[in-house]
This record gives structure tokens, C-alpha cells and sequence, in this order.
């Protein structure tokens, strides 16, 4: 019931969170492999801040159920950079292990969060412009329509 009220697919999310450990156990192979010391608390510490990353669109899908806005098409575009990325990562980490280089990471997930912030900044903006230059917020008093 908590994921079709936030508009969150279900197997899509438990995919994520599976691709997420891969992820995780890949790259402390790679750092194995590349002769890295692999420290228990860097290894949990990046297991937490993917599992914080499903926050995304758990908050998204809860900031449009009081202003009445659907942001589910967001959600299901967060959720798909999330997956993609993983991906990403995963396969940078099998040809690391492979062939024993580190490569070029790109951080898809970070440039996502600071765009989002971004069209949120623009949202807040615009609501507040439109508060400025109406005077409110146009919104019906329900109690006013019953007292008439």
C-alpha cells in the first residue's frame, strides 16, 4: 500500500536495492584486486548512502500529495537514473576487476539530485512570484462554501 500511495513500483525499487549490493560487493573486489586496503566502515558507509539515495524519490512522491501535484513521471525518471547508474557503476567495476585499471567514474546520481534541486528552486520561485502578485495563494476556503 506505502509504494502505490508514493507512486513507487515495487519491483522496480526491489531491483534497485539488489543492483545497489552487487554494486557494493563489486567494488570491494575491485579494491581487492587493485590492491586496496578494504575497510569494513568505507564498505557499510557506501552501502547506507546508495540506500539514502531511494530517499529521492520517496520525498519527491511525498512533497506533491499536499499541494495536490502528481509527481509520479519524476519518480519514474529518478528511479530510472538510479538504475541505469548502478549499472553503470557495475560494469566499471567488472572491467576494473578485469583488467586491473581503475576508469573514469561519472557521478550521474549527484548531477540528478543538483537538477532537481534546481526545478525545485524554480517552483518555490515561481509559487512565491505568484503569492507576491495575487496576494495569496488562491485557494478556496472550504468552510466559506458551507457557511453561504
Amino acid at each position: 500500500p506505502v509504494f502505490a500511495y508514493l507512486s513507487l513500483d515495487v519491483e522496480t525499487t526491489f531491483l534497485l536495492i539488489i543492483l545497489m549490493f552487487i554494486d557494493s560487493f563489486l567494488g570491494a573486489v575491485k579494491s581487492f584486486r587493485l590492491g586496496r586496503k578494504i575497510k569494513r566502515s568505507i564498505f557499510w558507509w557506501g552501502i547506507s548512502t546508495k540506500l539514502i539515495f531511494i530517499l529521492i524519490p520517496v520525498v519527491l512522491s511525498i512533497a506533491g500529495k499536499p499541494i495536490n501535484y502528481d509527481f509520479s513521471i519524476i519518480v519514474n525518471v529518478v528511479m530510472i537514473v538510479l538504475v541505469i547508474s548502478e549499472v553503470y557503476s557495475i560494469l566499471g567495476n567488472i572491467y576494473a576487476i578485469k583488467n586491473v585499471v581503475e576508469i573514469e567514474k561519472f557521478d550521474a546520481v549527484s548531477l540528478m539530485i543538483k537538477k532537481l534541486r534546481g526545478k525545485m528552486l524554480s517552483k518555490i520561485t515561481t509559487a512565491l512570484n505568484t503569492i507576491e502578485e495575487t496576494g495569496g495563494c488562491k485557494i478556496e476556503d472550504k468552510n466559506k462554501k458551507e457557511d453561504e
